[in-house]
């Protein structure tokens, strides 16, 4: 994997065509593998098999005695009796049809052949470079349509002018990397990339929610991945006017293609000839061989028909607040809220990881999943105004052939301001106070006030295991998951720290970690980056040691590396800057201390908040920003620099307090910001007392720090 993303990142950047279409064509098969890799064999050797030795039978002392002594009679009859078994053994080992032995004949002059299977190494035949370097097996002028061998090339036709590109205003298509056909290409190029890691993973036997625990470093590549798809596909989309006419020198759809499958109309795309690097240029035949081998790929047909041949969406007027005004001039769009509970103040939320736009929420109450997709892809709804849109979903539509034969279909407004989210289960689970999801598996964790914890799975009513039971333990602070899903810990209302092991279809049982971590009462935990051995906590203990560092792999009394003396009447939460080896802890008089840990002592601390606790912290994926929420309902959010600034500010983004309710006596005391969450996409989402759910998009404030 390091290999083949190293190759291809190399290319990847330097817009090498021909080796990146030797880096996607080449098929991750069992071929590939025992090519580069080797392994064992079995080889089958045959010999003849030499009869064991007999001994000798005793000479007789003269042929007279031999003839006429009754002893004689009695050596013959064993003799006879010897040929009769030794053809009865022949039988039964070689089958009845198997030759038998003539009287008198010596056996020695008789072998049979052996067939014995050896197991063998077979050592590789390629090494990794040379194999990806190699012509793959893909006939370019009958499958591809293109005259074109890279072996055969001239050398020449591949050094550019440079005098003449310095004529021309326009560069070709072909040789412009911001052109709209590398856009495409680009995009393309990352989708084929992941689909043959995919294709590897699987013949290596490694299922793709085994990632994290088996590989956390492949799984943290494919994440990459994915975010690098999403980025490249926002790009083709914020591409002024779309795509250009005369795209292509034949971009007709046949809409007399009624029959067969609904892309069936688009096949123009993959007719020979029929790519934008249509020039008698030498240097454009690489590129357009590759072209040609991504746009006949079903996975990526999808990509091409969708950025060739839909229309370009009118650009959106977005509302603008000034209130949310940044630092630097920038605004914010306006909050969308998408629960709202008249009553009930929402106390935690997770989303899923596995299946993006499933929302678990908590109201004290009761647990309500729901999903959320329709909301938070706006795109799912282009196909109700795009003819090319609407093929693609029916292309992607999965029918049931029990109910294939629907006459109606169900169909939602565009603009519609009010959009109900679908239910999917409500649990009459009450004292969930703090909920976490996995990072790869359709599971989350809960802590509710009665110091239980639970692990669920999505739209199973019962909870998996209960690793923690009711009424035995101090109220939940917070419970969370490590970065690759092995391990979750708890920390409560005692300042107990609970670390529990993680392992797919296997029951989970005590915590293999108990350890007291503050004395009066820990309030936030958190793993330190990818490492699920080194956590950080924050609470409240005797002589201000409210900020502590854990090594789970040393014996107990040694477990605690590092404590620090910080923030009157205790920590209230804490998170880690994993590119900078900071941690950030917040107090409840609005102050933020950030501490090194390569120095382990204090950096610098500033005051986030007048007269409220900071309640939560929290980063986003991208290592850009990270966000702080108060108990005043205020977030601000802030740069990842050495030196802090704030970008934008948020004010009363939820209330101080929620309204009076009889269901919520003795349910405990919601202020301001609850909880808050970025996902890869840089969308907020945040919940708190004013009973609503809200997200925002955030814009990319690298180009405006």
């Amino acid at each position: 994997v390091a290999v083949y993303l190293s190759l291809f990142t190399y290319a990847f950047a330097a817009y090498d065509s021909r080796w990146l279409f030797r880096l996607t064509a080449h098929h991750l098969d069992t071929r590939m593998f025992a090519t580069v890799f080797g392994g064992g064999g079995e080889k089958l050797l045959s010999s003849k098999s030499a009869p064991p030795p007999r001994p000798k039978p005793p000479r007789p002392k003269s042929p007279a005695a031999r003839d006429s002594s009754p002893l004689s009679i009695d050596r013959l009859t064993t003799a006879i009796d010897s040929s009769s078994i030794r053809s009865k053994l022949n039988a039964k080992l070689f089958g009845p049809g198997s030759p038998a032995l003539p009287n008198g004949a010596p056996a020695s002059n008789i072998g049979s052949m052996v067939e014995q299977t050896v197991l063998r190494w077979v050592p590789p035949k390629k090494s990794l470079v040379s194999f990806f370097s190699s012509k793959p097996l893909t006939n370019v002028r009958d499958e591809l349509g293109v005259e074109y061998d890279s072996e055969d090339a001239v050398s020449e036709a591949a050094e550019s002018d440079d005098e003449q590109l310095d004529e021309n205003e326009l560069a070709p298509q072909h040789s412009d990397p911001s052109s709209y056909a590398w856009a495409i290409l680009r995009l393309a190029l990352v989708k084929q990339l992941i689909f043959r890691l995919q294709q590897f993973l699987s013949l290596c036997g490694q299922e793709s929610c085994d990632l994290a625990a088996n590989a956390p470093r492949i799984d943290a590549i494919m994440k990459v991945l994915a975010l690098w798809e999403i980025s490249l596909a926002e790009d083709v989309r914020n591409v002024p006017g779309g795509c250009p006419p005369g795209f292509l020198p034949r971009s007709t759809v046949d809409v007399t293609a009624t029959s067969g499958p609904s892309l069936h109309k688009y096949r123009t795309i993959i007719e020979p000839g029929n790519t934008p690097f249509e020039t008698d240029d030498p240097t454009a035949l690489p590129v357009r061989r590759l072209w040609a081998y991504l746009v006949r790929q079903e996975h990526l047909m999808e990509i091409f028909i969708r950025y060739i041949f839909s229309r370009k969406q009118p650009d959106k007027i977005e509302s603008r607040n000034d209130q949310t005004a940044g630092v630097f001039g920038s605004a914010l769009p306006e909050a969308y809220k998408i629960v709202q509970r008249e009553q009930d103040p929402l106390v935690a939320f997770a989303l899923s990881q596995t299946n993006r736009g499933w929302l678990v929420v908590s109201t004290g109450r009761e647990l309500q999943e729901m999903d959320i997709s329709s909301i938070l892809d706006g795109n799912k709804l282009d196909w109700l105004y795009d003819t090319t849109e609407l093929d693609i979903a029916l292309s992607e539509m999965k029918k049931d052939p029990l109910k294939d034969n629907d006459d109606y279909q169900l169909l939602m407004e565009k603009d519609r301001k009010e959009s109900a989210a679908s239910f999917l289960l409500k649990r009459q689970v009450s004292g969930i106070r703090r909920i976490d999801a996995h990072p790869s598996l359709p599971y989350y964790v809960s802590g509710a006030s009665d110091g239980s914890v639970r692990l669920w799975e999505w739209g199973i009513g019962q909870p998996l295991y209960t690793p923690r039971p009711a009424s035995q333990y101090a109220k939940v602070t917070k419970v969370t998951f490590s970065a690759n899903g092995n391990k979750f810990a708890a920390v409560d209302g005692d300042g107990l720290l609970c670390l529990w092991q993680v392992s797919h279809g296997m029951p989970i049982r005590k915590p293999f970690f108990n350890q007291k971590c503050h004395s009066k009462s820990a309030a936030d935990v958190r793993f330190l980056g990818s490492a699920s051995s080194l956590l950080v906590t924050a609470g409240y203990g005797s002589g201000e040691q409210n900020l502590a560092l854990w090594d789970t792999l040393l014996p107990n009394n040694k477990a605690i590396i590092q404590t620090w003396s910080c923030h009157p009447e205790g920590a209230s939460c804490v998170m880690y800057l994993p590119q900078q080896q900071t941690l950030i802890s917040g107090g409840r008089h609005g102050e933020m201390c950030f501490w090194d840990l390569r120095m382990r002592q204090l950096r610098s601390s500033i005051k986030a908040f007048d007269n409220a606790t900071v309640k939560t912290l929290v980063g986003d994926p991208n290592n850009e920003f990270f966000i702080a929420g108060s108990s005043d309902g205020d977030i601000k959010i802030w740069s990842q620099d050495a030196t802090p600034q704030l970008v934008y500010a948020l004010s009363g983004e939820h209330a101080a307090r929620g309204g009076f309710s009889l269901r919520q006596v003795g349910g405990g005391n919601v202020q301001g910001v609850q909880q808050v969450f970025v996902d890869d996409q840089q969308r907020v989402f945040s919940c708190g007392a004013d009973c609503s759910l809200k997200l925002r998009a955030l814009p990319s404030i690298l180009h405006s720090i």
